[in-house]
């Protein structure tokens, strides 16, 4: 028989299902770029193959996520 402890996990791992789906329904669809947007560089074929959306280089993905938890 189920006890709160098995009610709160169960629980949890809906938030947590909840979470992903809303995280990968907000994710880029599509093939990224060769070229970073921001500063026109090359995007190394090994941030390519880890993130097939990326259309920032890795600096400017940085600079990127920086300035949004600034702004958050």
């Amino acid at each position: 028989m189920p006890d709160d402890m098995d009610h709160a996990q169960a629980r949890a791992e809906e938030y947590t299902a909840d979470a992903l789906r809303e995280h990968w329904r907000h994710q880029k669809l599509g093939v990224g770029l060769s070229h970073c947007e921001e500063c026109g560089e090359p995007i190394p074929e090994a941030r390519r193959r880890a993130q097939p959306t990326a259309t920032h280089c890795v600096d400017c993905q940085a600079a990127l996520e920086v300035n949004q938890r600034r702004i958050t």
